[in-house]
């Protein structure tokens, strides 16, 4: 219910607004993952990076089962991106992406709010920057050009590399070294 200041004193009580943020958190992170399903391997990697990551870092922390969840959900995304990156035999689809960044979502919740520090908060959104940021993005880019911003555009960060000339795999790659 609250996020404790890690150098001594609470600077954000909660309360009964933990239950919206925690909502706009998983259905923002769940609809960031979709966004950037746009090619073949690039949620499933970029998935498994954030994952591998919030991972270690709770490790680091002693939080031991979401580290074991994390490296799980990183397991089975890798077993499915060998099928999944270019050229796809099987593609994940919005129920694989939105399953994806909820449970992303999810964990990092499970996983950082024993330690409700700022710190705490801020990790997740730092590994996760990509998706958020591109959502972020296309949802700006389109309330200034005047669309609906549930409408496809091609003004994602995938979409302007391919745009440069970069092929398929270069660009699912410059984003993956983006990530880590």
């Amino acid at each position: 219910k609250f996020f404790s200041n890690p150098f001594g004193g609470d600077i954000l009580y909660l309360d009964y607004w933990g239950i919206p943020v925690t909502v706009l958190w998983l259905v923002g992170i769940s609809n960031a993952v979709n966004l950037i399903d746009g090619l073949d391997g690039l949620a499933g990697g970029v998935s498994i990076i954030s994952a591998c990551t919030m991972g270690v870092v709770s490790l680091s922390h002693g939080y031991y089962m979401p580290a074991a969840l994390l490296f799980v959900l990183a397991a089975s995304t890798l077993g499915f991106l060998r099928y999944n990156f270019s050229p796809a035999s099987i593609f994940m689809g919005d129920s694989g992406s939105l399953t994806l960044g909820y449970v992303l979502g999810e964990i990092a919740i499970m996983g950082f709010a024993k330690g409700a520090t700022m710190i705490a908060l801020v990790i997740p959104i730092l590994i996760l920057a990509i998706p958020i940021m591109d959502t972020f993005f296309a949802i700006i880019r389109r309330l200034l050009e005047h669309k609906p911003i549930m409408q496809p555009d091609k003004g994602h960060l995938h979409h302007r590399l391919l745009a440069k000339g970069l092929s398929h795999k270069q660009t699912v790659l410059i984003i993956y070294a983006i990530t880590m």
